[in-house]
C-alpha cells in the first residue's frame, strides 16, 4: 500500500491493520504453546496412580500462567484515535480471554477428578485416567476452533483493507457495531469470571483477574 500523498485517518488505519496481523502471529505462536503443553498433560496423566502429585503440580502451574494471560489485556483507552485502536484489538483479544478463562474452569475440574482417583482402587483409577484423557483431548479440539477462528479474522483483515482502500463512512458504523457486540461479550464474560473466582477458592488456586473493560 502506498503512503505517499496518504490522510492522516488513513495513515493510522494502515497502522491499526498491522496490529491486527501482529495479534494473529501472537494468537498462533500462543495456540502452539497450549498444544505441547496439552501433549504433556496427556502423557502425565496417563499414570494418575503414581504421578497424582506431580499431576497436580503441572495443572496448578498451568492454571497460574493462564492467569497470567488474562492480565495482557489493553486497559482502555485516552485519546479518540487510541480509542479506535484499542476496540479493534480488543475485539481480536475478547474471543481468546473467553477461552483463556473457559479453559481455566475445565482445568480445576479435571484436577478435581484427579484427586478423587487417589483413593480409588485401580480399576476406578483407569476408568477415571481414561475420562481424563478424553477431557483433555477436548480441550484441544476447542483449541482447533480457535485456530479456525484465526483464519477467519485473516479473511476479516482483508476485507478491512479493501474498505481502507476505498475508504467510506460506513467504516466507523462497522466500529459502533464491534463496540456493541464487544459490551455484549463484556456481560458474559463476568459470568465466566464469577465461575472462576468461586473454583478458585474452592481449590485454593491464587488466580489474579483483570479488571473489567466496557466502551460505552
Amino acid at each position: 500500500m502506498r503512503l505517499v500523498g496518504i490522510s492522516t485517518v488513513h495513515y493510522f488505519y494502515f497502522f491499526t491493520f498491522r496490529m491486527f496481523e501482529n495479534k494473529l502471529k501472537e494468537m498462533e505462536s500462543e495456540i502452539a504453546r497450549k498444544n505441547q503443553t496439552i501433549s504433556d498433560l496427556k502423557k502425565k496423566l496417563q499414570k494418575p496412580t503414581e504421578s497424582g502429585d506431580k499431576n497436580e503440580n503441572c495443572i496448578e502451574d498451568y492454571l497460574k500462567e493462564q492467569a497470567e494471560v488474562l492480565k495482557s489485556v489493553p486497559e482502555g483507552t485516552k485519546t479518540e484515535q487510541e480509542y479506535v485502536r484499542e476496540n479493534q484489538l480488543l475485539r481480536l483479544t475478547n474471543h481468546d480471554l473467553k477461552k483463556e478463562k473457559g479453559e481455566l474452569i475445565y482445568l480445576m475440574e479435571s484436577s478435581q477428578n484427579q484427586r478423587k482417583l487417589k483413593g480409588d482402587d485401580l480399576a476406578a483409577g483407569k476408568t477415571g485416567n481414561y475420562q481424563l484423557v478424553a477431557e483433555v483431548t477436548d480441550l484441544k479440539t476447542q483449541l482447533k476452533f480457535s485456530d479456525l477462528e484465526q483464519q477467519r479474522l485473516h479473511e476479516e483483515i482483508k476485507k478491512l483493507k479493501n474498505e481502507l482502500d476505498h475508504f467510506d463512512p460506513a467504516f466507523f458504523e462497522e466500529i459502533e457495531d464491534l463496540k456493541y457486540n464487544y459490551n455484549e461479550e463484556v456481560k458474559k464474560n463476568i459470568v465466566l469470571e464469577e465461575k472462576l473466582k468461586t473454583l478458585s477458592e474452592k481449590f485454593g488456586v491464587q488466580v489474579d483477574i483483570p479488571g473489567r473493560i466496557s466502551i460505552d
